[in-house]
């Protein structure tokens, strides 16, 4: 029985240490991402041109205010013509949630 008590023991300092090493590793990736600057997400406000679209590649447009952008705005009404005005209900209404 004394057997079975030293292998218990020395099971749990092991997965102790698991822990402490997960808890170190978790802390210096949090404390490196914060001591990191992160990269500016690229804003549309000032997005003039629709050339320029692809800038925001990899964004999401409820973040950075590309669906209200003079360009986009611009480019949406030259292509969708009268259907404009119901698009931009059904973005209205779908609003910028989870997808």
């Amino acid at each position: 029985m004394a057997d079975n008590s030293e292998e218990t023991n020395v099971a749990a300092r092991h997965n102790l240490g698991d822990v402490k090493r997960t808890l170190v590793i978790l802390l210096v990736s949090l404390w490196c991402s914060a001591a990191i600057p992160q990269a500016q997400k690229p804003t549309a406000r000032r997005l003039s041109d629709i050339r320029e679209i692809g800038r925001f590649l990899g964004t999401y447009p409820c973040e950075n205010g590309l669906l209200n952008s003079p360009a986009v705005i611009t480019a949406l009404k030259a292509t969708l013509g009268s259907d404009y005005r119901a698009y931009r209900q059904h973005v209205a209404l779908s609003g910028c949630g989870a997808i």
